[in-house]
């Protein structure tokens, strides 16, 4: 496969000019075996599709670059001349930042003038009187690299002001070289508390930055969705009054946490409903990934996932947060979910909230109303709602976990006899002052005498009854709730003979995702090529994914795998997932799932991941059974320790049998990288593996199947084997056998041979079939059906 594109302004170039003022993308596909279908797309231009390994070439004469594409046996598929751009200058920066603008970046070309004046301008709200100006002179230095062109001073810039840029052909401003960029529309408004900055558009959210001491208020609902929401408080504390008015922010969909980064002053009357807020980092809620301020009035509703410290409206809560509720589901990957509040730290109070929604932890501490406390931290009089509060410890119905040797301030905090926690670390019987909270009947929970009268919230003037939906909703940000259903939900898919949920399209994932429990089986191979960032099931897949034989291509992610989080429950097999490109910064990551506490067996991926730490070709960090499987990946860990060439992390109680890797497996600058697996502990079993891997690499711990155990641990490794071609340095313990971290040797030919696997155990009737063209074992079901 092979594809060559020009884009200028967003389409295809169409004439010699526009190439070579656009940019040229070049799509060299699969390095085999497998290839998949060309999908039409509408910016295709040159396309070659025949399947076969191709490599281009690019040389460099003056002002031009010539680029040949060959197939592997030399034949020339494409070439093409890309002219340096002559006769043009362009805009490339201009950003106000810091509350003001300092410059603007140009880049100009041979042949496009000798100079420029720019001058920026400041307006009123109205754009009618002029209340600043900068100017400055340029002369264009014609280099097709961005030259920036500063003021001696920044022109100041408040978030009522409207702000534009004018592009002069000499210092006397009589002719304008291009139109008038207008770099900020003015908030109406003076920003104080009688007469706030008024916000009426998603784009105005973009402007608190800009005065993040000042006061403002919503005018209307706002819809987000398709557009890339702007952060408040992400630079810089907010420090302000956002006042909702009782208005509902819809359509929030980002991956780097909530509408607001740090809130340091009060936020209110205010809704975000159908949300879908991840971050890769810790501390991620819907309204406030952490909050110093006050937050009161509020509601959120729809998804939130972590990688720690998760929770439905603030991630980490220092400050208070009261009359406030959250029907969101909420997940942290690693610690800490809570209903509403990830981690209530010292200092904060947590009073009159309820949650609704589940709520989980990949490793321990969630509570249904907050996940973490200490000495210090109060919540009061609070409900939990929610169906379920699981996690494999800490895992309570009100509050997940109090540090040891602390005392959290505990009262009158209740919970539906409803709500599922589970696993529970303190035994102690369920009470209003602590972690379990005290049981509420299911028709106390449905009774607004409960609420006004033994948790004395008040219905008079802040919360209101719904007699349908029967639970408390805000007077000053209303909601219609439906009435609760008797009836389970279903996926709207078809069904196989045996019961099986089938998915035809990457649309259908959407399925797996709202009914994670269900069995599922592919119906086709699915391209998540348009899909960028897709995952599935965030909250923890805990049904069946039958693959069938079919293949994923397409994958790419900056966050990590497909699957976040496979549960105890949950069985994925049968699968491939082909030429992914995972490229993130965070811990825990492989291409097929992230975390996995259940069983992944007859699966094989391709391509490359590079991640934070704990990096896999498979998955990220396996506390289950991982068998029958592998990974041509090449894997890289690029902020901390842990690779392996199938798995991260193989954790205790983990079972990782009859795998093998034969991608490149490294470690940047620093320790644990294995074949297999990047670390092992007392209770992990690594058995009958294949380490077929070019390279293992680290500063230390590269060994060629498991890079290391616990110090003081011993894990079970039996029968695991390695071809003599695997280069692994920098070894720190050399030993070779079956049940050491490199394996026995194994000549390549031996590695290369069917029997040395099926004295492995490896299942050569059912299970594996043996490629002699690749030299390896390959999937009967995956790679064969």
């Amino acid at each position: 496969m092979y594809k060559r594109s020009t884009i200028v302004d967003g389409r295809l170039a169409r004439t010699p000019e526009e190439v070579a003022a656009g940019t040229t993308f070049v799509t060299l596909g699969s390095a085999g075996p497998h290839f998949g279908d060309n999908a039409e797309k509408p910016w295709d231009d040159v396309v070659d599709d025949e399947n076969t390994q191709m490599g281009s070439v690019l040389r460099a004469n003056g002002d031009r670059l010539s680029l040949a594409t060959y197939t592997a046996d030399g034949r020339l598929v494409d070439d093409t001349t890309l002219d340096r751009p002559h006769g043009d200058w362009t805009v490339s920066t201009a950003e106000i930042t810091d509350g003001g603008l300092a410059g603007v970046g140009l880049v100009s070309h041979p042949g496009s003038g000798d100079g420029v004046t720019v001058e920026a301008v400041s307006y009123d709200a109205t754009g009618q009187q002029v209340l600043d100006r900068r100017v400055t002179e340029v002369e264009l230095d014609h280099r097709g690299a961005e030259q920036w062109a500063g003021f001696d001073t920044p022109l100041p810039v408040a978030a009522n002001d409207t702000v534009k840029l004018h592009f002069w052909a000499g210092p006397q401003r009589d002719e304008e070289l291009r139109p008038v960029l207008v770099l900020q529309e003015g908030l109406s408004g003076s920003g104080n508390a009688a007469d706030p900055y008024l916000i009426d558009s998603a784009d105005d959210l973009g402007k608190v930055k800009h005065d993040p001491d000042a006061h403002y208020r919503l005018t209307t609902d706002l819809d987000l969705a398709g557009q890339d929401a702007p952060k408040i408080g992400a630079d810089q504390p907010f420090t302000g009054d956002l006042d909702g008015a009782g208005h509902v922010i819809t359509g929030l969909r980002t991956t780097n946490g909530g509408l607001v980064g740090v809130n340091d002053g009060s936020i209110h009357d205010l809704a975000i409903v159908d949300a879908d807020v991840s971050t890769a980092t810790a501390r991620g809620g819907i309204l406030a990934d952490t909050n110093t301020g006050t937050i009161e009035r509020v509601h959120t509703s729809g998804l939130v996932t972590a990688a720690s410290r998760a929770g439905g409206i603030i991630g980490d809560n220092g400050g208070v947060l009261r009359d406030a509720y959250s029907t969101a589901r909420v997940q942290s990957y690693d610690t800490e979910a809570g209903g509403t509040v990830g981690v209530a730290l010292a200092g904060s109070t947590t009073e009159r909230v309820y949650a609704a929604g589940a709520v989980g932890a990949s490793t321990r501490n969630t509570g249904g109303v907050a996940g973490y406390g200490y000495t210090g931290t109060v919540l009061r009089d609070s409900v939990a709602l929610n169906p379920t509060v699981t996690a494999p410890r800490y895992a309570h119905r009100v509050l997940g976990r109090v540090l040891r040797g602390h005392t959290a301030t505990l009262a009158n905090n209740w919970a539906a006899q409803s709500v599922v926690a589970d696993v529970q670390s303190v035994p102690d019987a369920p009470a209003a002052d602590n972690l379990m909270g005290a049981t509420a009947t299911v028709a106390q929970t449905r009774d607004p005498a409960f609420y006004r009268d033994i948790l004395g919230w008040d219905f008079d003037s802040v919360w209101a009854w719904d007699s349908d939906g029967m639970r408390p909703t805000l007077r000053s940000v209303p909601e219609d709730v439906a009435p609760p259903s008797s009836e389970p939900d279903t996926p709207e898919l078809p069904q196989d003979g045996d019961g099986a949920y089938l998915v035809s399209s990457v649309a259908d994932l959407d399925q797996v995702t709202q009914f994670p429990d269900q069995r599922f089986r592919l119906a086709a191979d699915l391209d998540l090529s348009e899909h960028a960032g897709l995952t599935v099931a965030r909250t923890g897949f805990s049904g069946e994914l039958d693959g069938a034989g079919h293949r994923i291509t397409g994958l790419t992610s900056s966050t990590g795998g497909l699957f976040p989080l496979v549960t105890e429950d949950g069985n994925i097999h049968d699968v491939a997932v082909d030429g992914a490109l995972v490229e993130t910064t965070a811990s825990n990551v492989g291409i097929l799932v992230n975390t996995s506490r259940g069983t992944v067996e007859r699966v094989t991926t391709s391509g490359t991941i590079y991640g934070g730490s704990t990096v896999g070709g498979v998955v990220g960090y396996s506390y289950g059974e991982l068998r029958d499987s592998y990974s041509a990946a090449d894997v890289y860990a690029t902020r901390g320790r842990q690779a392996g060439g199938v798995a991260g992390i193989t954790g205790v109680g983990s079972l990782t049998e009859r795998t093998y890797a034969t991608g490149h497996v490294e470690v940047v600058d620093d320790r644990n990288a294995g074949g297999i697996s990047g670390y092992a502990y007392t209770g992990t079993t690594v058995r009958h593996n294949m380490a077929l891997n070019s390279r293992v690499v680290a500063t230390g711990y590269a060994h060629r199947v498991v890079a290391r155990v616990l110090r003081g641990d011993t894990a079970t490794l039996v029968g695991n084997a390695a071809s003599e071609n695997v280069d692994a340095a920098t070894q720190s313990i050399p030993e070779t056998g079956p049940d050491t971290l490199n394996g026995a040797t194994r000549t390549a030919a031996q590695a290369a041979s069917q029997d040395t696997y099926e004295a492995m155990g490896w299942d050569f009737a059912d299970v594996w079939a043996f490629d002699t063209e690749l030299g390896r074992p390959v999937l009967r079901a995956v790679d064969q059906g």
